[in-house]
């Protein structure tokens, strides 16, 4: 069956991404206390679903500075205008990935790789410039790696402290930004969202 992408809207869809994410912060990062059910920033923000066929085997979600509520990782401490000057709220658009959780029986490098495409796409069609993401040093390296084979800017920023999310103690907290205007859209090959 064809792997394609959506954005949720159905609540039922929602719901089966939600109790992917569960299982898996709670198996794959042994965060065995963590809820994984529906949220301030997944109501304020966006979901994209990866289905397979009428089933959802996994996601992620979006906040953006032109949402209502501070971006995840500032709500925990970081003052993204202040870290970066030339990023200026609304005259600067800006935005952050959080919650990518896959069923493990259905991950593959392609998957992996069509999906962090698949959020780029949205992060540009949403008009944002550049694209923050809080993850562990694996994640933050297949991301770069990912992002820079498609002609993006992408950067580690481990000279950044970034505080502990609650209920993430002791797991690795590097921040990572995308220049999402460092390429011309023309170089992508990136799969429609429906």
């Amino acid at each position: 069956m064809s792997i394609h992408f959506q954005l949720a809207t159905e609540p039922a869809k929602r719901l089966q991404y939600f109790n992917i994410r569960q299982f898996c912060f709670r198996n794959d990062l042994g965060l065995y206390s963590f809820d994984g059910s529906e949220d301030q920033y997944d109501r304020e923000g966006e979901i994209l679903l990866i289905m397979e066929g009428n089933q959802c085997i996994g996601g992620a979600r979006l906040s953006g500075s032109l949402d209502p509520v501070p971006l995840p990782l500032e709500h925990e401490g970081l003052n993204i205008q202040q870290l970066f000057p030339n990023i200026s709220g609304t005259d600067t658009p800006y935005c952050q990935w959080t919650r990518l959780a896959v069923h493990p029986s259905k991950r593959t490098p392609q998957l992996m790789a069509e999906t962090a495409k698949t959020m780029l796409e949205i992060a540009l069609v949403k008009g944002y410039q550049y694209s923050f993401c809080v993850s562990g040093r694996s994640q933050a390296r297949l991301y770069k790696r990912l992002y820079n084979n498609l002609g993006y800017d992408y950067r580690i920023m481990e000279q950044i402290e970034v505080p502990e999310e609650p209920g993430f103690k002791g797991l690795p907290h590097l921040l990572s930004i995308c220049d999402l205007t460092s390429a011309s859209e023309q170089q992508l090959d990136i799969p429609r969202v429906a």
